[in-house]
This record gives C-alpha cells, structure tokens and sequence, in this order.
C-alpha cells in the first residue's frame, strides 16, 4: 500500500449528550490523524456540535448514527451514516 488509504476509527451513537467518553475517543482519532496528514486540528466544542447536529438529523427512530475517521489520498475525512435500530424481530 501506498501509505493509503485507511479507516482509523469508527463510533456509533444514539446520545452524544450522555456519550461524552466515545466522543472524546473519536476526538482523539480525528486529531490524531489530522495531524499525521498535516491538517490543522478542529476545535473540541465545534467537533461536539457538529456530532451532535448529524446525530440529529440522521438518526431514525431507536437507531444509532455511525461515525468513521478515515485517511483518503493524504486527506482526513469524517463521515456519518444511520444504522437500524435493534430490532430483536426476525
């Protein structure tokens, strides 16, 4: 591999409010990871609200939202996706 491509970290959560450990885990990554490429470091709060507003607006009845950190071509990039809820029905 060409020093590629890689995912660093990956977090879902239903409540950031209440989910203040992985939020700052998932931080950390980002941070860290940025820092490797070069990039400069998004501020805490700015990363919290931005966590906060995605889970918002994705997050569907009992599921959870899905947070990856990721390293594409030098670059550090954060995305969001909504997972199911746990439905126990088969």
């Amino acid at each position: 591999r060409s020093g590629g491509d890689r995912i660093v970290q990956v977090a879902s959560f239903s409540d950031p409010n209440a989910e203040t450990e992985k939020i700052q885990t998932l931080y950390q990554s980002l941070s860290e990871a940025r820092r490797q490429v070069g990039e400069a470091p998004i501020p805490y709060r700015k990363f919290v609200e931005l966590i906060q507003k995605q889970v918002g607006t994705l997050k569907q009845g009992d599921g959870e939202v899905a947070f990856r950190v990721a390293v594409k071509a030098g670059k550090v990039a954060l995305t969001a996706r909504a997972t199911k809820g746990h439905q126990q029905s088969e």
